[in-house]
């Protein structure tokens, strides 16, 4: 993802689905897939921007990172993250994602939507 990419998804996403008052979940948090390393990640500006131009509440679940961050989110677990959500970002591909699709899709609303970043996954929610 580049620099710019976190605003053009959020308008993208936006003009597709109306995303005021709807719970967001953010599936990774790290730079990469497969490891705990944070710097640089451009997923904390993904959740600037929708916290400061759509929605109210993001949930975010990454499964390598320590339950509290130091920036003021909380990695909540996956079941915690997804509960209520109506729109769940996969910001990064970590095997245990990919792994656990069929987890995911059982854990989301019926009429959630899915916004893949990477394009690597189909999810059936």
């Amino acid at each position: 993802m580049n620099e710019s990419m976190p605003k053009f998804l959020v308008e993208l996403v936006h003009k597709r689905i109306n995303l005021l008052d709807k719970k967001v979940a953010v599936l990774g948090y790290a730079f990469k897939k497969d490891t705990d390393d944070a710097r640089d990640s451009l997923v904390p500006k993904l959740i600037r921007y929708l916290l400061r131009n759509c929605v109210d509440v993001v949930s975010v679940h990454d499964p390598l990172l320590p339950v509290a961050r130091d920036n003021g989110l909380v990695n909540d677990s996956l079941e915690d993250a997804l509960e209520g959500s109506q729109v769940i970002f996969l910001a990064v591909i970590h095997s245990q994602f990919m792994n656990d699709l069929v987890k995911i899709s059982m854990l989301c609303q019926s009429n959630s939507v899915i916004v893949d970043l990477w394009a690597s996954a189909t999810l059936a929610a």
